[in-house]
């Protein structure tokens, strides 16, 4: 097939073209007055809720549809780079690099993180934004987010249960953003290896957004 399948739950209106609010942090992570979000699928009480609100707050995701956000399904990549595009503020200065982005929604938040090396294609030409992504390379990219805004890195090797799972090129990304306390783990283990959901995404990309207001 020309372009991986997309999940289940459409994800064309997820994100529009262009936010319409400002997409950095500016508070707290997590708002003290209860959460207001129009997604009948996130309850109040759910860890993930105050995240996806600052994300919503933002302008950084609009949901799978006006009432869903699908918390439990995975995300994708074209999903994700559209997410972290807005919340780095970024525009694409070329046309997008990847056939099978070109046209798209998100070709042009894709071809701004490639411009700025945040993301890369799974081979020259092809980006595969219907595809899923893992824990490692979710804690690769939001570490190149970190880089991007100015971070070092702040360890090699990180402490996790599983580390000697963790990829090479994901080990310095998952040191650091433990570090951070970004990614901490599901009691002790990273599950490098597993699909990253989107109430999942949600944490992890504001407390990486936190991160770099400090």
């Amino acid at each position: 097939p020309e372009e991986p399948t997309e999940p289940e739950t459409p994800v064309t209106p997820e994100e529009p073209t262009e936010p319409e609010a400002p997409v950095t942090p500016e508070e707290p992570t997590e708002p003290e007055a209860p959460v207001t979000l129009p997604f009948t699928d996130i309850e109040p009480t759910n860890y993930s809720a105050p995240y996806i609100a600052k994300l919503y707050e933002l302008g950084i995701t609009t949901g799978t549809t006006d009432t869903t956000f699908s918390p439990k399904a995975n995300l994708t990549r074209s999903q994700f780079a559209v997410m972290i595009a807005r919340a780095l503020k970024l525009e694409a200065k070329g046309a997008p690099k990847f056939k099978d982005v070109q046209g798209k929604w998100y070709a042009d938040a894709v071809q701004a993180l490639v411009e700025n090396g945040i993301v890369q294609g799974v081979d020259e030409n092809t980006f595969a934004p219907g595809n899923t992504i893992t824990r490692q390379q979710t804690a690769v990219m939001l570490f190149r987010v970190l880089q991007f805004a100015g971070y070092d890195a702040l360890a090699d090797v990180p402490t996790f249960n599983d580390a000697a799972n963790i990829s090479p090129y994901a080990q310095q990304a998952f040191a650091t953003l433990q570090k951070l306390n970004i990614l901490t783990g599901n009691e002790g283990f990273a599950n490098p290896h597993e699909q990253l959901t989107r109430q999942q995404m949600a944490k992890l990309l504001v407390l990486t957004l936190e991160a770099i207001q400090k």
